[in-house]
């Protein structure tokens, strides 16, 4: 704990430079590897479509239509044939704050990785910001785990599809776990009872979602 107290020091100080940077220019200085579908010209050109009342949406330079969905102070979401992502602002304490990115893929079923950056878009360690979920959380506690049908449906899950969304401008991260998507309509109708209904839920506490 000392440590993590000591890292996140740190952070508000690297932080605090550009603590008065807006959605606009964190968004439009993000990384172009980061964001493949647009370039940084295209990004302040899309805002300024949103911003109009137009439709903020551009043929990127991949040849798909890139769509900005939500543009806010601390969030944005923006779609491309399937990929999805969203960037929120996490406030920190000390006033300061860092940069949270999901990027989702769906070809066909979404699979999601989330990242963390200072306001400078310097890599932060994902592990001190958020603990995510392993595929156990998600089966329900009222399974018997000899059950020989329990066993070949853990064995059919050989990997591990999470999916996540933030809610709240942010504030608030949600965590699915989509591998049983994979399996064929009767086995995950079976499988169903060994899942929980619920999704993992998490909130920002200004420190790391808990």
């Amino acid at each position: 704990m000392k440590k993590i107290k000591l890292f996140i020091l740190l952070i508000c100080s690297l932080c605090s430079v550009a603590k008065a940077q807006n959605m606009t220019s964190v968004f439009s200085s993000m990384p172009d590897k980061m964001m493949l579908p647009l370039d940084s010209i295209q990004r302040l050109d899309i805002i300024d479509l949103f911003n109009a009342g137009r439709a903020a949406q551009l043929v990127n330079r991949l040849g798909d239509t890139t769509s900005l969905v939500v543009f806010q102070d601390n969030y944005v979401q923006i779609k491309s044939g399937n990929l999805q992502f969203e960037i929120a602002l996490l406030p920190m304490i000390n006033d300061s704050k860092i940069i949270s990115v999901i990027k989702t893929v769906c070809a066909p079923v979404c699979d999601s990785k989330i990242s963390f950056y200072s306001m400078e878009w310097k890599p932060l360690a994902s592990d001190i910001f958020l603990t995510p979920a392993t595929p156990g959380w998600f089966i329900t506690d009222r399974v018997d785990r000899n059950d020989e049908y329990f066993k070949s449906f853990k064995n059919a899950l050989d990997m591990d599809m999470m999916q996540f969304s933030f809610e709240d401008k942010g504030l608030s991260l949600v965590q699915k776990y989509n591998t049983p998507q994979y399996l064929s309509p009767d086995v995950r109708m079976k499988a169903d009872k060994y899942l929980k209904k619920e999704s993992k839920r998490y909130t920002w506490n200004q420190i790391r979602f808990e």
